[in-house]
């Protein structure tokens, strides 16, 4: 397996981890306290908007030639790395 294909198998990996994380999270949701967060859906909107667009970077990296890959690779990279940053966060709130 050549370099790009094994980032590429990786990060879907870790958007599939994090896709979980967040499916998780829904469905604890609506169970949290009142006290946890006065509106749930607007936090939830945004991490699927941020899994969305990390799911797209993906996928533009599977098209991409050689010469886009590596500027499309840390793009992807950042996207991952925001929607577990806010994945985490909303975990906290929901605890």
């Amino acid at each position: 397996m050549d370099p790009r294909q094994a980032y590429e198998q990786k990060a879907r990996a870790e958007l599939d981890l994090l896709g979980a994380g967040l499916d998780g999270l829904q469905a604890r949701a609506p169970k949290a306290k009142a006290g946890a967060g006065i509106n749930q859906q607007q936090p939830m909107a945004e991490l699927k908007a941020k899994r969305e667009a990390a799911q797209n970077y993906l996928a533009r990296l599977n098209r991409a030639d050689k010469f886009a890959w590596g500027e499309l690779q840390v793009e992807a990279d950042q996207a991952v790395s925001e929607l577990r940053s806010a994945l985490d966060q909303a975990a906290s709130h929901l605890k």
